[in-house]
């Protein structure tokens, strides 16, 4: 093989982000493999999702920030799914619970990943937990087990690799005022809210998914949720052909499963492209929920509401960045400038470095 090509095959393995890869297909795959073998695909759902969502949130840095984030994150889900035990989606107590964890993890953007992901994944766990009749004890197995796998393999990687290399900026970051900051996180809460509310009015058995996308699509800074809601509107139509084409070939398990794992391995390098991240991670979700059913009747279905969800969690994503943040909105809308950045709800031109001032 020339030098050249070896080369540019070495680069585009680089470009992959490997180490990281890795660490995704292992803490998503390895719950639903095992749950697909043992012929215990509802648990398995459970396991890899939370794989997902603990894969997200490891961080750059030293082995140990690297497992008190990854323990943090799973107390905030725990804690979110001991009050939908508690709670039910009827009571003013659970929309009152649902709103003030998600109004909290919009201002905790402030303190990091950590904090932030924690109330957020909380919040998620608060529904999804209060909406159903029951756990059952299997489900908890794979939660914690998936857990324990993420602090050992992430243990490993780094007796290996030593501490994780940067991996970008947090995306939560932005230079609001107290103001700015408040207003953020209630469009962030109103937001998450409502789409919880007609997920629940409409009576879908997976009436979290428009809440979920809604914080998804919203970080502090509003012209890049607006772009966020555009590429998150473009990776899930990606995401439902590809989940399409793979159904239609075939529903044996290897497949899906094959499937999954490909898009764990990739998630992590197209975290710059949020279309392709997003779609990846719809992906993941939409088989792995294919998988737990076991009915090839449900993809048709399962595929539109996703659709759905998506076009209705980027319109109240949309609506309230435009009511809380109308200045900004308008500004972006009526006149577009390069080179322009966002701040508490003012279009201002960049600050230049000292050499160039």
């Amino acid at each position: 093989m020339p030098e050249h090509d070896s080369s540019r095959l070495l680069g585009l393995w680089h470009d992959l982000e490997p180490r990281r890869a890795i660490l995704f297909l292992i803490n998503i795959g390895l719950p639903i493999l095992v749950g697909v073998l043992r012929g215990e695909t509802s648990a398995a759902l459970i396991g890899g999702i939370t794989g997902l969502l603990l894969s997200l949130a490891d961080n750059e840095g030293p082995l140990a920030s690297r497992l008190r984030l990854t323990l943090m994150v799973a107390a905030g889900i725990v804690a979110g799914g001991l009050l939908g035990a508690w709670l039910n989606t009827v009571s003013p107590i659970f929309w009152f619970a649902f709103f003030l964890a998600v109004f909290a993890a919009g201002l905790l953007n402030q303190l990091g990943k950590g904090p932030h992901f924690a109330l957020r994944f909380g919040a998620i766990s608060l529904a999804v937990v209060a909406s159903l009749p029951e756990i059952i004890p299997l489900e908890y197995a794979y939660f914690a087990g998936t857990v324990l796998l993420c602090l050992l393999s992430r243990t490993v990687d780094h007796a290996i690799n030593g501490p994780l290399a940067f991996s970008g900026p947090w995306l939560g970051a932005a230079t609001l005022d107290r103001w700015g900051w408040t207003r953020f996180a209630l469009a962030y809460a109103l937001s998450a809210t409502a789409g919880l509310w007609i997920g629940i009015e409409s009576q879908s058995i997976r009436a979290v998914w428009t809440s979920a996308i809604t914080l998804v699509l919203m970080v502090p800074d509003v012209r890049a949720t607006y772009s966020r809601v555009f590429g998150g509107m473009v990776g899930t139509a990606l995401a439902v052909t590809v989940v399409w084409l793979v159904t239609g070939i075939s529903h044996a398990p290897a497949l899906l499963c094959a499937t999954i794992f490909l898009a764990a391995f990739l998630l992590p390098s197209q975290v710059t492209r949020f279309w392709a991240f997003s779609g990846m991670i719809a992906v993941i979700v939409l088989l792995a929920w294919d998988l737990a059913s076991g009915d090839p009747r449900l993809a048709p279905a399962l595929l539109v509401e996703r659709m759905e969800d998506m076009a209705i969690g980027a319109a109240l994503v949309l609506v309230f960045s435009a009511a809380l943040f109308p200045q900004v909105s308008w500004s972006l809308l009526a006149r577009p400038r390069e080179g322009k950045r966002l701040t508490d709800g003012r279009v201002q031109p960049p600050r230049l470095p000292p050499s160039h001032r």
